[in-house]
């Protein structure tokens, strides 16, 4: 078959009707094409596909701005919870130590005193004094904590636990600056 010139092979399956202007007939196609993708909502296709193919992206212009989705607000920043309370031992912890140990738990004595076979360590805070004697087993061995006693330094008295915790804060505060 031969196409008669002027002529189309065959006859369009939908023949623009001569009064339309193209452009009308354009922008009526474009409409139908664009609402047949469209399905009320709760009907479910009958198609063989189980999820519709996207949409193609409409054409932007290169002059016109992207939009961006909202991103959601940044949560506002938890405070670092407390560190827990540290707990301190108690003061028959001394017991057995030796010197080096002391002196890494509480640092350097404010007295150190020494009668063979013992040594006599003075610790003060404001509060309260404590003493630690130190003896040695034989000669050369090192000197281990034997003894400790607290006494109160004014009116009110302070618990031995007391007194050690006061020594030890007293003893990291100056570590720390």
């Amino acid at each position: 078959m031969t196409a008669l010139a002027g002529q189309p092979l065959q006859k369009p399956l939908f023949p623009r009707p001569s009064n339309f202007p193209f452009p009308v007939y354009a922008l009526l196609m474009a409409l139908a094409v664009s609402g047949c993708g469209l399905m009320p909502k709760g009907e479910a296709t009958t198609t063989a596909a189980a999820t519709p193919a996207p949409a193609p992206a409409p054409a932007v212009p290169s002059t016109a701005v992207a939009r961006v989705s909202p991103q959601p607000a940044p949560l506002p920043a938890q405070p670092d919870p407390a560190p827990p309370a540290k707990i301190y031992p108690e003061p028959a912890h001394l017991s057995g130590l030796d010197g080096s140990r002391v002196l890494a738990l509480l640092g350097v004595p404010n007295l150190k005193r020494r009668d063979d076979p013992a040594e006599i360590w003075q610790y003060q805070t404001r509060a309260c004094t404590l003493y630690i004697f130190l003896y040695r087993a034989a000669k050369g061995d090192a000197y281990k904590v034997r003894h400790f006693e607290t006494s109160a330094r004014g009116k009110d008295g302070v618990s031995a636990k007391a007194c050690f915790v006061g020594l030890l804060k007293a003893h990291e505060r100056s570590k720390a600056g």
